[in-house]
């Protein structure tokens, strides 16, 4: 887990579940086939099964996880917004 706490990583991995789970979307796709679908797919299952502030948690490490894969170039591209 690097530096970050076990609370902390818990945290990102119920988000990348939670991802995986809403979006309908397996670990087997490619970052750069992720599209403004199902961002949008993301967004209304967090907000419809969550209240406002855990949903803006989840989509935040789902940003957050995304940029850093960007960055340290895991991935060609951010999803499209």
């Amino acid at each position: 887990a690097g530096n970050l706490s076990q609370d902390t990583y818990d945290r990102y991995e119920l988000a990348k579940t939670r991802f995986f789970e809403y979006t309908g979307l397996t670990g087997n796709n490619l970052a750069r086939e992720v599209t403004q679908e199902d961002i949008l797919k993301l967004r209304a299952e967090a907000d419809k099964n969550y209240v406002q502030d855990a949903a803006g948690n989840l989509l935040s490490k789902c940003k957050v996880a995304f940029k850093l894969a960007w960055e340290s170039g895991k991935i060609p591209s951010l999803p499209k917004k």
